[in-house]
């Protein structure tokens, strides 16, 4: 079966590294929201994938896989 995943989120820097925050709903996490970043997964994007993507803080990137194959995407520069 070849089913598709895809999820989007901004890109920050914490504490040197890059980090992807993808945004969970209130269903599915059962987590109060204490700040604007309380329900979402965080993905560290190493320095060498966030170098050749130019990614910089404040980019939305989307990232999407099938099979088990993740892409990394940046859609928009600065969004953030």
């Amino acid at each position: 079966m070849n089913e598709v995943t895809l999820v989007q989120g901004p890109i920050a820097r914490l504490r040197g590294e890059f980090v992807l925050y993808i945004t969970l709903t209130s269903e599915c996490s059962g987590l109060s929201r204490s700040s604007e970043f309380s329900e979402c997964i965080r993905v560290v994007i190493p320095d060498r994938i966030a170098k050749t993507l130019c990614l910089e803080a404040g980019d939305m990137v989307c990232m999407h896989g099938a099979d088990g194959v993740f892409r990394l995407q940046r859609l928009k520069a600065g969004l953030v």
